[in-house]
């Protein structure tokens, strides 16, 4: 896989992702709770989880999330980082935890 093509097959590589409005929570060194005000929902994250959800404070793209992680981890396989970035992001956006963000949020 080249540079983020795991973040292509359901996710555009460049689509701007945002923190949703209704989601708050609180963090920690070794991980996090995320609540969704809409739901009720509680989720929780480790510590890799909660790191992206720092970053995601801004918008970011599904290939800037993976680059960051390339980055930090590695001795973790590139292809391996890809498709958990991908994968979590899925989620959360099917949880409605992030959203896409328009080009002005760019």
């Amino acid at each position: 896989m080249t540079d983020s093509s795991a973040c292509r097959i359901e996710l555009a590589r460049s689509a701007p992702l945002r923190r949703g409005a209704s989601v708050s929570g609180g963090l920690t060194a070794d991980g996090g709770v995320l609540l969704h005000s809409g739901t009720g929902r509680c989720y929780g994250l480790n510590g890799v989880a909660a790191e992206l959800w720092r970053v995601l404070a801004e918008t970011h793209t599904c290939e800037q999330l993976t680059r960051l992680l390339v980055g930090r981890f590695p001795e973790t396989p590139a292809r391996h980082i890809e498709e958990d970035v991908r994968v979590f992001l899925l989620d959360l956006l099917r949880w409605e935890l992030i959203e896409l963000a328009g080009e002005d949020d760019v």
